[in-house]
This record gives structure tokens, sequence and C-alpha cells, in this order.
């Protein structure tokens, strides 16, 4: 019964000992009284050692930096150490192991989908322009951020599919329409921003889509507001990759950092883009 609460507690009620790490079950024996069989503080020793020798990157330097920071100072040797400071040690350090090998898992997702991708690695850059502070590598954003970011690097090369499919079923002069007005007459849904091409979805989709001969927007698109004024931009930032570092200089000196055009009014968007001279 011991075991079975303490799993339910402190184990994620996971109650096979195979799928816990070495430092919990010396915690378990521990905290339930239980005998320790013999030699375990050797077999601690060793635990150390074995994590020393396959610890790789960050993980290197974990053991010295937890000895730093809770031991003695400049004393690395796991044999000068109790049990207790063991089993600390190895639950902590096998907790930011399993943190660090999630992290490289989701940084090699994103440049495999850079590497094989020009949507992708576009969309994976105007994800980072806005949320991630233009910081464009991988490896220096947490795992809920490359999360999120591969949802929405997924999202993008959903879009651009989406569109070239509803363009080959009939609806390619509906696209150019609303390339026309809001997309600077550019036809590859490939070079627009992933905004830009939720929003012309939405747009393709409607049933109801008024045709004239005149030379003016549709009604559908006429309702649209002014925020397309962000969209504006960012089009803008993927055709001049020097515009996104202006923009933010900018943002730095007039818009107390905030890069995120949606989060200014849009008469702010549009000085911007005429001071720029954009």
């Amino acid at each position: 019964a011991g075991w079975t609460q303490y799993c339910e507690e402190f184990g994620g009620g996971t109650q096979d000992p195979s799928r816990h790490g070495f430092a919990f079950l010396c915690r378990v024996i521990k905290d339930l009284g239980l005998p320790a069989s013999e030699g375990s503080h050797e077999r601690l020793i060793q635990r150390v050692k074995q994590y020393q020798r396959k610890a790789t990157g960050s993980d290197e330097n974990a053991w010295s930096n937890y000895c730093t920071e809770n031991g003695t100072e400049g004393v690395f040797d796991p044999s000068f150490y109790g049990e207790e400071f063991l089993r600390d040690a190895l639950e902590v350090l096998e907790q930011e192991s399993a943190k660090t090998s999630v992290s490289d898992d989701l940084v090699n997702e994103v440049k495999e989908l850079q590497k094989n991708s020009t949507v992708a690695n576009d969309a994976w850059m105007e994800y980072c322009e806005l949320k991630g502070r233009g910081v464009f590598d991988p490896s220096r954003h947490p795992p809920g951020f490359l999360r999120a970011a591969l949802k929405f690097v997924t999202k993008a090369i959903d879009y651009v599919n989406e569109i070239k499919k509803l363009s080959r079923e009939g609806r390619r002069d509906d696209w150019k329409e609303y390339c026309d007005y809001y997309g600077e007459s550019i036809y590859d849904p490939a070079l627009h921003t992933t905004e830009f091409l939720e929003g012309a979805l939405g747009y393709l989709k409607q049933n109801q889509i008024v045709h004239n001969n005149v030379a003016q927007p549709s009604a559908a698109l006429q309702r649209r507001n002014e925020s397309d004024v962000c969209t504006r931009l960012r089009t803008l930032q993927k055709r001049h990759p020097e515009l996104s570092q202006l923009w933010r200089n900018y943002c730095d000196e007039n818009g107390n950092g905030i890069y995120d055009p949606s989060r200014h009014p849009e008469s702010f968007v549009r000085d911007a883009l005429y001071h720029l001279r954009f």
C-alpha cells in the first residue's frame, strides 16, 4: 500500500518501478523507511559517474554546478558526499536532463522543417518576429515557445496547400483579386505571411462573392477594416528583409520596444511605413 500511495502522490500514478529513475527509487526507500540494500552508497556514486560520462551539451557541467550550489565548492568527487546528497542530486540532474532532451528534439524538428521547406522557414521567421523578439536561433528558445512555433509553422504550410487547392478548383480569380487589393499583386501564396493567408482563406471560402466589371474590389473586400495595414507591413517585411530591422529600430525609438504591429494603433503602423519609405 505504501508503494502504491507514494506513486500516486509523487510518481504520477506510475507503479511500474522500471519506469522510474534511480534517484526516485532511492528516495522511496528512504521515505518509506525500507531497508537499504548493502552497497547502496557505492551504487549512487557509480550512478553519478555514469551520468557524468554520458552527459552532453548543457548537461556536461550540471553535476559540478550542483556541487557548487548545494555542496562543497570545488569538490566534485561523488564519493565525498553522502547518500542523501547523491540522491537529491541525481533526482535534479535526471529531471533537468529530461527537459534538455525534449528541448533538443524540438530544436531538431524546427531545423529539419527549415531545411526542407521554404514556407516553413519563412513561417518560423515570421513567428520569431511576432513572438520571439526577432531571435531566429531555435536553440535560444524554451520548449513552450518551440511547440507553439511548430503549430504556427504547420498551420502556414496547410494554408499554402489549401490556397493552391482552391485555385485549382476554380477560385484562382478570387485569389488574384484578394492579392491585387491586399497583397501587392503577389500571387504565389508562399510569399505571403500566415496572417495574410488566413484572411485570404476566409475570403475564398465565402459563398457570396460579388463580381463586376469595374476595376474596384468586391463588396466582401471593401467590408474589411483598416487592420490590414498590419498585414501589409508583414507582407512587406517578407519581401524586403531589411524592413524587419528598420521596423524594430522604429519601435525601439517610438513604440516602447513593442514589435507586434497588432499591439499598436493603425496610425502608428501607417506612420512607420511612411517614415521608413515603404
